[in-house]
């Protein structure tokens, strides 16, 4: 990536911002605000408790008033999501695993431009419910000609959607559910009635949040969907005051907001001093919010050169721990932080080196074979058919799949055959198939997202075939697109 202009490509993996987990038709929304309902807040610094509970699994189904896409069938009552942010025209992908169809697309801010939103980061709860985080001000080369509405200028905020139409409000009170179907029908800011709130992000000391990692904490009931919070983590970069991307080193200005999950309140703040940017997140079943600070650059950038971060956020404590590979984050069942990207000691493009990070609770570190002029993003765990493995994105359009159990091992190298396998590029942005963010959906198929491309890409593990499906226009999510992971943490009674 580049320091200094736009970082365009920037995390927490987590390996990669998609739903996927199964819904429920059940409807609660007595403590949902609506829609313009987003309190501006002042700089705080306080504190707040978040206990992580485990909850019961969830039944899908939905009945609506409004023409439905025929692509979005559900298997047995349950149904499966990806949820890929398109950051090229501030707008969200609904796409059902089954099928492999776009079943809606939505717009992620107010404002009626295509750079006003620059959507990154997805998080799906354990109800199947998903916040979708902007970035903006945008990371994006805004063509000339292009303007951003003047009411989104600056501002980050996170925007939750429901999954299931029985979930959603009729806000017209006409006794139907005015939603999108499919990705030809986007419905203006304001009209679509399963976006449940959005909000705002404050200020921080007069800079934007310029907010980046994102994760739900799995409180939330899986059956109704009620309560849980949603964990957002900054970036601002710099701590000259102008909060640049582009300006990277410490800052004792980022923090974590607490939102709540029913409201889009900000309930509280976590500060964290001596940090850079909080690229990517995940819970773990502890309640414990893991940070990838950062994506690899020299360790200086992150303090003591220690760049994951893990913060209860009942006690508020922080730990750090050295990270050699950073971009993408994720956790799995036994509470090992998985991380992948850029090796923090290689050099800029186009001399990346990349590789692969086990980190266990007590901070015992494994590290793969580090692989020369390659650049890992995402990074995903495996679960049903793809278990038993760690799932790693490269920029030049391959996956890279590791044993779990031993990670020094050497992956297998999947290509997706839609890209050039001999791809080469000076620098990331450049790249032409740069995939981002990977995920597992409820089948175990893993998923990638070409920001290039404008696709997704599901691999069936247990045949190698490949499926694609097109999408909106630079597609960035490389973090939990389809709450997999989070369930794959959580316990569910």
């Amino acid at each position: 990536m580049k320091k200094g202009v736009n970082l365009f490509f920037i995390l927490l993996l987590t390996g990669i911002s998609a739903l996927m987990t199964t819904i429920s038709c059940s409807s609660d929304n007595s403590s949902v605000t609506g829609l313009g309902d987003t309190d501006t807040d002042t700089d705080t610094d306080t504190d707040s408790d978040s206990d992580s509970d485990t909850d019961t699994d969830s039944d899908s189904d939905t009945d609506s008033d409004t023409d439905s896409n025929p692509g979005d069938i559900c298997d047995g009552g349950k149904c499966s999501y990806i949820w890929i942010a398109n950051s090229g025209e501030s707008t969200l992908s609904k796409v059902n695993t089954f099928t492999q169809v776009e079943v809606a697309r939505y717009r992620t801010c107010p404002g009626t431009g295509k750079f006003d939103c620059d959507p990154s980061r997805t998080s799906v709860n354990l109800h199947g419910d998903v916040v979708v985080t902007n970035r903006f001000p945008s990371t994006l080369d805004i063509p000339a000609g292009e303007t951003v509405s003047p009411d989104t200028l600056e501002h980050s905020s996170v925007t939750k959607f429901a999954a299931s139409k029985s979930d959603c409000i009729d806000l017209n009170n006409d006794g139907k559910i005015t939603t999108s179907n499919g990705p030809d029908n986007v419905l203006t800011w304001g009209e679509d009635e399963c976006m449940i709130w959005n909000r705002d992000l404050p200020f921080i000391n007069g800079n934007s949040p310029r907010a980046r990692a994102t994760a739900w904490d799995g409180t939330e009931d899986p059956d109704s969907g009620t309560g849980g919070n949603v964990i957002i983590g900054t970036c601002i970069a710099a701590d000259d005051g102008e909060g640049s991307v582009g300006e990277w080193g410490q800052t004792d200005n980022n923090q974590l907001y607490i939102i709540n999950g029913d409201s889009g309140v900000v309930d509280d703040t976590i500060k964290i001093t001596d940090t850079e940017c909080f690229y990517g997140g995940a819970m773990d079943a502890n309640g414990n919010f893991w940070i990838m600070d950062g994506f690899g650059f020299p360790s200086e950038q992150s303090k003591d050169g220690k760049g994951l971060i893990k913060v209860n956020l009942s006690s508020k404590s922080i730990e750090r721990f050295e990270e050699h590979c950073g971009y993408g984050i994720s956790v799995d069942g036994d509470g090992n932080v998985w991380t992948g990207g850029k090796d923090w000691g290689s050099d800029a493009p186009p001399n990346f080196k990349s590789c692969v990070q086990k980190t266990s609770q007590s901070g015992v570190i494994e590290v793969s074979e580090v692989f020369d002029k390659e650049y890992f993003r995402g990074i995903a765990v495996g679960s049903g058919k793809s278990e038993g493995f760690i799932w790693a994105v490269e920029r030049k359009g391959s996956l890279y799949k590791f044993d779990a159990t031993d990670i020094s091992k050497a992956p297998e190298i999947i290509n997706i055959p839609a890209f050039d396998a001999a791809s080469t590029c000076n620098d990331y942005e450049d790249c032409p198939n740069n995939l981002v963010g990977v995920a597992i959906d409820y089948d175990g198929n893993v998923w990638s997202v070409s920001t290039t491309d404008n696709s997704a890409y599901m691999l069936d593990p247990a045949t190698k075939e490949f499926k694609t499906v097109v999408i909106g226009e630079k597609p960035y999510t490389y973090s939990d697109m389809t709450g997999m992971q989070l369930k794959g943490v959580i316990s569910i009674d």
